[in-house]
């Protein structure tokens, strides 16, 4: 497991890895890339992050998952 407190990546037993961000706030927002590598090359994975409001819960968890 990599990251602090609140920004983990998690890789389980299948090599899946997730970004987990436990208390999301604004600054979280952002553009965030992912990217794999191995002998066979590299592939990349981009997504946008937006942070509009409050969430309807007292806990939020956000999670990115690259199944590919």
């Amino acid at each position: 497991m990599l990251g602090d407190r609140l920004h983990k990546m998690v890789i389980n037993e299948a090599g899946i890895t997730s970004l987990i961000i436990e208390a999301i706030t604004r600054t979280d927002a952002g553009h965030y890339t992912c990217i794999a590598r191995n002998r066979a090359g590299e592939d990349r994975c981009e997504v946008e992050l937006k942070v509009t409001g409050r969430p309807t819960c007292m806990s939020a968890r956000l999670e990115i998952r690259n199944e590919n």
